[in-house]
């Protein structure tokens, strides 16, 4: 960067004008000159280099923000994934656990039923038999009254 050029007679005469003796006025002068070339004022092109500079910060921004949008993704996807497979693995088993279960009841009932078919038997033969003991016993009895 450049200090602005300045037209230092002008300034001098512009001092002496307003009251300032010469020697006064030149070194006033000369520090403004001096402390101008010391500053760093921009130009157009620097002003133009920081915009670059600024649009390729910006960009390289971008890039970094989208790779970790693009990461943070996958990896969510591959959280996903891992919590669906525990999911359908926990399902798998409590769904099995569950047929097991219903098999056994279903045995059981089944048992249950055939014991109850075996009682219903027992009790028609005992009914029989009570028909028969009855018929036996009061058949002699009521023939005796006749």
């Amino acid at each position: 960067m450049s200090a602005v050029a300045f037209d230092t007679y002008k300034f001098i005469r512009t001092l002496k004008d307003a009251g300032i003796e010469e020697k006064r006025a030149e070194a006033v002068s000369t520090a403004f000159s001096e402390a101008q070339d010391e500053a760093e004022l921009a130009k157009k092109s620097d002003i133009r280099a920081l915009e670059t500079q600024m649009h390729s910060f910006e960009t390289g921004m971008n890039a970094r923000m989208d790779s970790f949008e693009t990461g943070m993704n996958a990896r969510m996807d591959s959280f996903e994934t891992g919590i669906n497979a525990r999911m359908d693995t926990f399902e798998t088993r409590m769904s099995t656990r569950m047929d097991t279960f219903e098999t056994g009841m279903n045995t059981r009932m089944d048992v249950l039923e055939t014991k109850m078919g075996s009682l219903d038997g027992k009790l028609d033969s005992i009914r029989w038999i009570l028909l028969v003991l009855v018929i036996a016993v009061i058949a002699p009895a009521i023939k005796g009254l006749l």
